[in-house]
């Protein structure tokens, strides 16, 4: 877009060089806007304490993939309590990282 705008003022002749430094100063800032939203896009690492829990996680739940009726009623039991229990610290959690993002 900034260097269709510097061509376009090329073909203007005596405004050519304010347009152009518009052009370089839009183009410039373009880059810049681009390369924040790339860093805040970027996932960062996990630590490799956080990575060893993520893995171990992860195999434990392929290990038990067929579980009982009463396994997965009972873990939703729990789940549920947890909920009521921490409900509305978990929600003001969410809602503060909420904040923090935007």
């Amino acid at each position: 877009m900034a260097r269709a705008i510097a061509s376009h003022a090329q073909s203007l002749g005596a405004r050519v060089m304010p347009s152009v430094k518009l052009a370089n100063w839009l183009l410039t800032l373009l880059q810049a806007q681009r390369s924040f939203y790339d860093a805040q896009m970027t996932p960062t690492p996990a630590s490799p304490k956080l990575q060893d829990l993520f893995n171990a996680q992860y195999a434990a739940s392929r290990q038990h993939i067929e579980v009982s009726l009463d396994l997965r009623r009972h873990r939703l039991l729990r789940m549920k309590a947890l909920i009521d229990d921490h409900g509305a610290a978990l929600a003001q959690a969410v809602q503060k990282r909420r904040i923090v993002q935007s």
